[in-house]
Order: structure tokens, then sequence, then C-alpha cells
């Protein structure tokens, strides 16, 4: 599955990498603005010691922390859904539309925010009580997005759905979830520590570099939803034979990985990779 996310990484990737430089721009420019005018109004109020002052600081600060959550509400979802919608393209119809994805998350908004805060608060509510709760929501938990920007589940449907998809692989999701955030994380972190050194403008040139590394999770992810939609997929009836015994189904090889397949099997339940017929 990591082997399929970085193919289908590398067939599209301006297209991913356009999305997400432009969106972490926009995020690390409203960033660096919070930061500085912040610096700057500390700065008034430290020579100055007025209420006056300490009033008008507290109430720029709230003003452009609530223009960068509206930009992050905005954005985010057609970040990570054009991602998600692009991989499924990919895996699906073997080529991807930037537009195309882009105009589809639209209609798909509302759902996503509510079932982001949601699975959010509950998530954060179990890291709270011991911590393991947590993680064992974030494992029931982790494909919700590809299932609300992929399917026509719901709210609340789309959130059994995801459970569903991950029974009888709590410990496959925790590990291959390990394994996307070290691929991910490390280099994001290593960007972020160097970019400190440069200030602010550093730290705005750190945020547009860590956009060439969030899509792999995102593909990673989507890709590991195909995987386990091959899974949880009804079997096909066995045709039977004229003298009334089952015929022997003939089989496949999945060209991705090697898996043996179901001749009528439309995606590989190991890599994902969407099976010819």
């Amino acid at each position: 599955m990591i082997s399929r996310t970085f193919e289908i990484y590398r067939r599209s990737f301006v297209k991913f990498v356009i999305v997400f430089i432009i969106i972490e721009a926009v995020a690390g420019a409203a960033t660096l603005l919070i930061e500085r005018s912040v610096s700057v109004s500390s700065d008034v109020v430290g020579s100055t010691g007025t209420a006056v002052n300490t009033g008008a600081l507290l109430g720029e600060v709230f003003a452009l922390v609530a223009a960068t959550l509206v930009i992050g509400l905005i954005l985010y979802p057609f970040e990570v859904g054009a991602a998600i919608k692009m991989t499924s393209d990919d895996i699906e119809k073997g080529q991807t539309d930037l537009t195309g994805s882009l105009r589809y998350m639209v209609g798909k908004l509302i759902p996503f925010w509510i079932v982001a805060i949601i699975v959010g608060i509950a998530i954060g509510i179990g890291l709270i009580l011991l911590i393991v709760p947590g993680i064992i929501l974030a494992i029931m938990f982790s494909l919700v997005t590809p299932v609300v920007v992929l399917e026509k589940a719901g709210i609340f449907g789309s959130m059994s759905r995801a459970r569903t998809l991950v029974s009888h692989r709590w410990g496959k999701t925790f590990v291959y979830g390990i394994l996307l955030l070290l691929i991910t994380g490390i280099p994001v972190l290593v960007i972020d520590e160097v970019a400190h050194f440069g200030g602010l403008a550093g730290s705005f040139a750190g945020d547009v570099l860590s956009a060439f590394f969030f899509p792999i999770g995102i593909i990673g992810l989507t890709v590991y939803y195909f995987s386990n939609l091959a899974r949880t997929a009804p079997p096909q009836q066995t045709p039977m034979g004229s003298t009334g015994w089952p015929v022997p189904a003939a089989t496949k090889y999945c060209p991705s990985c090697g898996t043996q397949l179901a001749a009528t099997a439309t995606f590989c339940p190991s890599c994902g990779a969407k099976q010819e017929l």
C-alpha cells in the first residue's frame, strides 16, 4: 500500500502539490500576520502600559485568530477532499481531475465539517481520559474522511461505515497509521526546525515546503480505504454447472502486488489497486 501511495503521488505530483502549496501558503501567511501583529501590538502595550491598548491588542488577536479559523474551515476540506477524490479517480479511472475534484468538494463541505467536529471532539475527550480511549477512537474513525468524501452515507452513517471498514483490522490500521505519520511527520518536523532559524519568513517558507509531504498521508489513507472496501465487498455468487455442482471460480493476480484474486474482483484487498475485468 505504501508503494501504491507513492506511485499515485508520482503520477499526479503537480496536481497534488498545487492544491497543498496554495492552501498552506495562505495558512502560513495568516499565521505570519498574526505573529507580526501580536509582536507589534505587544511592543506598543509594553511601552505605554495602558488598559486601552491592552484591550485593543486582545481585540486584534481575536479578530486575526477568527479569520485564520475561517480560512482553515474553508480551505482545509478542499485540500484534504480534493486529494482524496483525485486518489479515488486514479485508482478507479487511471486519471485525475484537479478542477473537477475541487468542484466536487463544494457539495461535501457541510458533512465534512460536521463529521470532523464530532470525531475531533470524541478523540480529544478520549485522549484526555488516559489516552488509550482516544487511540481506540482514532483507529475506529481513521477512514471516516474518505467515507464522507467518496460515499453518500450521511453524517452518522459515515461514522458507522468507517468503523465497519476497519473491523478485524485494528492492529493493521494502527501500524499503517504509524507508518504514514512517520513518513510525513519526520520531514515536516525537520523542515519546521530548520525554518525557525529564518524567523517569520522562514516559518512561512517552512509551511510551503511542508506541502510537498502532506499529500502522502492523504493518498495513503485513501489507498487503505480502497483496500478495506475490497475486503468488505459482498462475495460473488459461485456459478453452477449443468451437473448441479459449483463451477470452480477462475482466478487472477493483482499486477501491482501479486495477490491472488477472484476473476471477478474489481479491487485488490491488499493494495487497493483497480483490477481489469
